[in-house]
């Protein structure tokens, strides 16, 4: 991930040798808050909103995808699989998920745009 990336602002194509991610008609989901679009990867559309910045492990896309509660929306962690495109949604709604890095089987992530709410999921 480059380090000018966050939800408001992120690059909105990504390449690695075997997967090409592409945002397209991204948009603040409020004024001055963070972006989503739509998703395609390697030419196929995921279904759902998603925001970013995304990182790309091997065969693994881990990327904020927006969700709706029963009082607004938020955030959920999208984990897809680059060979079949299966989508899982893991982790409680949250803000804003800002992804950070991957460091011994977690992936961690910040809670707010001044990266002072540090949390983590757990890799399987």
């Amino acid at each position: 991930m480059n380090n000018y990336e966050d939800p408001i602002q992120f690059d909105s194509k990504k390449r690695t040798k075997d997967i090409e991610l592409l945002y397209s008609n991204l948009t603040e989901i409020s004024q001055g808050g963070p972006e989503v679009g739509n998703l395609t990867i390697n030419g196929i559309k995921i279904s759902g909103l998603f925001g970013g910045p995304v990182m790309i492990d091997g065969y693994t896309i881990y990327i904020p995808i927006l969700v709706n509660k029963l009082i607004g929306r938020g955030f959920k962690l999208a984990v897809i699989n680059a060979h079949t495109f299966e989508v899982n949604k893991i982790g409680a709604v949250r803000s804003i998920i800002f992804l950070d890095r991957i460091q011994n089987n977690k992936l961690f992530f910040f809670e707010n745009l001044d990266k002072t709410k540090e949390n983590s999921f757990k890799l399987f």
